[in-house]
């Protein structure tokens, strides 16, 4: 049945990773980010290719010292259920980092805005309006 990704979510049927749960995506996050050796650096930019079905490595990244976040995925994908971003943010906070304030939490538009993300969702091609040489870490 041709129904988009959200509608089959709904469901309970298809999901994009479990980039939704505080210590997976947290995980993720770190792992890559300790790899490349950024720890304790700040201002610099990154950019998450198929973040999934979050926006919570934004969150992470801010948290950790980044200054702009760009993410990049073939469709509309990310949950757009604050609460998924109240919980991140409070396991943010248990972990001593700095979280959203609770006004960045209020919509999805601000807490991209908050965390100075750019959500672009058609792929390779919308991967393109990343400036060139912008990008400290993917």
């Amino acid at each position: 049945m041709p129904l988009p990704y959200r509608a089959w979510n709904r469901l309970g049927l298809f999901e994009h990773g479990s980039m939704k749960l505080p210590d997976y995506s947290m995980g993720v996050f770190l792992s890559h980010f300790g790899m490349a050796a950024f720890e304790g650096r700040s201002g610099c930019t990154c950019l998450e290719i198929g973040p999934g079905g979050s926006l919570c490595s934004a969150m992470i990244a801010k948290a950790k010292g980044t200054t702009r976040c760009w993410m990049v995925d073939s469709g509309d994908l990310a949950q757009r259920d604050v609460l998924i971003y109240h919980s991140m943010a409070r396991h943010l906070e248990q972990l001593g980092l700095m979280a959203p304030p609770p006004e960045a939490l209020a919509s999805f538009d601000t807490l991209l805005a908050d965390c100075n993300a750019t959500y672009l969702t058609g792929g390779i091609d919308s991967s393109r309006t990343v400036p060139n040489v912008s990008v400290d870490l993917i």
